[in-house]
């Protein structure tokens, strides 16, 4: 039946077998909704490039000459934050 039912999570209390697949639905259901977005910042704003770094929400980076852009994915609550910096 588990495999018929994506909520449904088969779990072996002996070997621990499928205990993967259930944390791994358990925290995406508990996770906040996350959403992309592209920052672009001037090079003398190391301070909020380094907070997006420490929060994790950086999946990339482009350096032109006179500005760094980074694509993240942030929850609403860190683009709150990140915007109040």
């Amino acid at each position: 039946m588990a495999g018929r039912r994506p909520h449904i999570h088969a779990v072996s209390a002996l070997s621990g077998a499928g205990l993967e697949p259930l944390l791994a639905a358990i925290a995406q259901t508990l996770s906040p909704p996350r959403s992309r977005a592209e920052v672009t910042l001037g090079h003398d704003d190391g301070r909020r490039r380094a907070w997006l770094y420490a929060q994790g929400v950086v999946e990339a980076e482009q350096i032109t000459e006179d500005q760094t852009r980074l694509r993240v994915n942030w929850t609403a609550r860190q683009e709150q934050a990140f915007r109040k910096l």
